[in-house]
């Protein structure tokens, strides 16, 4: 977005304009990367104060007041972004240039001096038609500041200057703000971090739900309903739209509550029924759930959802949001039992990351792997004897919880490595993971007895699945390496594991074919082809017991070339 540059070609003017300008280029950049650097993102708001300031240090003139306008508006955008919520400082950054801006037009509001008077000055006045767009742009922001203040009069007052009828109800606030149309146009000389256009949609989703949120507040549960519908289809980021749903799925469940209980049919009566809508919305049970998921919940089941069905782009913005949020904190606790708690942080991280590597963002891939690790490496037993006769102590568990998250994060990490063409650190990190599992030992009773089912089966499952993906995973870069005796073994090693995995299956066979030994390969294929209902079966029920991450993560072809898997069974007469 640019906006009109002031017909001077003052030098410093210049300089500043190319200032301005070079930061919003970089923060685009960093935006379309989907970079999230705060260091980078610290220095770029830094740039843009200081440069303010320097025009701040000269009087107020005509030819600088668009750039002053463009700097603030930019300068206040990026401040909002980075500390999510409205501050003072925003406000005042706001009311200091349009003061200056009218100072320098000679426009006088005359003996009111609210924020209200200088911005209807500002709005109506000729002088300033060439820098319409950026003063729109400025003038929806402070709508935003005042609606999250709740300024409702303030907001109201503000957005009548673009109306040419009267409003005095403020429940018409939202048709002023859908018949206002900010000017987009300009020039292309100084540049804009986000259309005004853009911010009128942002204070419509706003101002919607501070509304919906007000009437819910006064038990006018109708108008409530209606004005989140409102706000949910209208734009705003993903833990906005989050908190929309979550403010009206509270909504609706009040509105049930606080609806009489009618009076109950006589039995005589036509149309009796033994079973009314009461018995399935007991009131009782809604009272334990009128304490709807948090934003974070909410945001979890998104992301977990769009990486289910496949959705993988959206299910990796959404999980590197959710733990931006939870590494910050921004959550509030509500101290109540929720009705969707979040699983432990570590499972989030290695769902986040075995997505992210989908997508090939391997750099937040690791980074989330390296989070699980350090967090959890301290708590890492000698060692765990399992058996299945005994009661579990939770300390035990949880060090097998512990043990299951670090082996997951360096099998990913090596995968991301691998990926990356660095063949030596992959097969250390999949030595690591190796190394780590081998500190779970079962006992007698619980190794190998597959009549048994039960949660302790499941958890032999997800030790065995992992173990078998990094040998099977080392193996495949020892192939790389031209070690074919390193990779055949690992590969042994891995099908033993794990015979019903078909990816042990297809490295088993690259590497017999690599050596040249294509009878033993010929052999091994048949054996697998004639047994292939029985694996397959107990292939789709180990899957069945792995956490999402890992189930996902098996699930894609990471460790053969499949291409070189169809000629080999073409050759074997498959």
């Amino acid at each position: 977005m640019n906006m009109a540059a002031p017909g001077s070609c003052d030098p410093c003017l210049i300089r500043w304009i190319e200032a301005n300008n070079d930061i919003i280029a970089t923060w685009k950049r960093q935006v379309d990367q989907c970079r999230d650097a705060h260091t980078e993102s610290q220095k770029l708001r830094e740039r843009m104060d200081q440069l303010l300031k320097l025009m701040r240090d000269l009087p107020p003139v005509v030819p600088f007041a668009a750039l002053e306008l463009t700097v603030t508006y930019n300068l206040v955008i990026m401040e909002l972004n980075a500390d999510k919520e409205v501050k003072e400082e925003h406000e005042r950054l706001i009311d200091e240039t349009l003061r200056r801006v009218l100072a320098a037009h000679h426009l006088d509001p005359g003996g009111d001096h609210s924020c209200s008077a200088l911005w209807r000055t500002a709005l109506r006045a000729e002088s300033l038609v060439q820098q319409a767009g950026i003063v729109h742009g400025l003038a929806g922001l402070q709508g935003l500041i005042w609606s999250v203040q709740k300024k409702s009069p303030e907001v109201l007052d503000l957005f009548q200057t673009f109306s040419t009828f009267p409003v005095t109800d403020r429940c018409a606030l939202l048709l002023l703000l859908r018949s206002w149309a900010p000017p987009d146009e300009g020039s292309e000389s100084i540049h804009c971090v986000l259309r005004p256009s853009f911010i009128k949609d942002i204070v419509y989703t706003a101002v919607a739900f501070q509304q919906g949120v007000e009437a819910m507040e006064k038990g006018d549960h109708d108008s409530a309903l209606d004005l989140f519908q409102e706000a949910a289809g209208c734009c705003g980021t993903k833990s906005f739209m989050a908190r929309i749903r979550n403010c009206q799925g509270l909504c609706f469940i009040q509105k049930v509550l606080s609806d009489p209980k009618p009076a109950a049919p006589s039995p005589r009566g036509h149309g009796f029924s033994p079973i009314s809508s009461e018995d399935f919305v007991d009131v009782r049970s809604l009272s334990c759930a009128s304490l709807a998921p948090r934003v974070s919940e909410l945001q979890y089941l998104l992301a977990r959802h769009c990486f289910e069905y496949k959705m993988m782009d959206e299910a990796a913005d959404n999980y590197v949001e959710l733990l931006r949020d939870l590494m910050e904190g921004s959550d509030v606790e509500l101290g109540f039992p929720s009705p969707a708690p979040l699983p432990p942080v570590a499972e989030i991280l290695l769902e986040a990351a075995a997505c992210l590597i989908q997508v090939d963002r391997f750099e937040e891939a690791a980074a989330a792997c390296e989070e699980v690790i350090v967090k959890t490496a301290d708590v890492i037993p000698s060692r765990i004897l399992l058996d299945r006769t005994k009661e579990r102590d939770p300390v035990i568990t949880d060090q097998l919880n512990c043990i299951v998250w670090v082996s997951a994060a360096h099998l990913f990490q090596a995968k991301i490595q691998a990926l990356q063409d660095e063949t030596k650190t992959s097969i250390s990190s999949y030595s690591r993971c190796v190394n780590l599992l081998l500190k779970v030992q079962f006992s007698g009773a619980d190794a190998g007895n597959e009549s048994l089912t039960s949660p302790r089966e499941e958890e032999r499952d997800v030790i065995d699945t992992l173990k078998c993906c990094a040998l099977i995973g080392r193996s495949h870069q020892f192939l790389q390496l031209g070690n074919l005796k390193e990779a055949l073994k690992n590969a042994s090693l891995g099908l033993q594991v794990l015979p019903a995995c078909p990816e042990a299956n297809n490295v088993f066979l690259s590497s017999l074919w690599k050596m040249e030994r294509k009878k033993e390969a010929e052999a091994h294929w048949q054996k697998f082809k004639s047994s292939k209902s029985r694996t397959d079966d107990q292939w789709q029920s180990v899957k069945r017991s792995l956490p999402l991450s890992l189930h996902e993560f098996v699930n894609h072809k990471f460790f053969t070339n499949q291409t070189s898997i169809r000629e080999i069974r073409e050759c074997l007469g498959s």
